[in-house]
């Protein structure tokens, strides 16, 4: 994926990320399940916003879409990042995201994908 270019209050996509070395910029990502991921290196002055859907594929989806899921998108945001000059040692992360949303069933309290896709983060 190539780094994208943002103005303040740039929209991060689900299933998508964005790096910047821009300070003081704004991206938001509009969370339920979705769990929204920031990472930055200050001292590089690089950071940026991943959105994940789901906490793991399920058989050969994730070929198509690696982004989606924590487990594959997150090294791939790592990686973007690195590849821009942050180093894994310095970065800072926030997460947020992950809600149970209603009406629930029995079903939505059982898979909790974003709970899951939390602890994957």
């Amino acid at each position: 994926m190539a780094v994208q270019r943002w103005t303040e209050g740039y929209p991060v996509a689900s299933g998508t990320y964005a790096i910047s070395a821009r300070d003081n910029g704004v991206m938001n990502a509009y969370l339920g399940t979705c769990v929204g991921v920031t990472l930055c290196d200050r001292k590089a002055g690089v950071g940026g916003l991943i959105h994940l859907l789901l906490p793991e594929p399920t058989g050969e989806d994730a070929f198509g879409k690696p982004e989606n899921y924590a487990s594959t998108g997150l090294p791939i945001f790592i990686t973007a990042l690195c590849n821009k000059g942050a180093k894994p040692e310095r970065l800072e992360a926030a997460i947020a995201g992950g809600a149970l949303v209603g009406p629930l069933s029995e079903l939505d309290l059982n898979l909790d994908i974003g709970g899951r896709t939390v602890e994957i983060v």
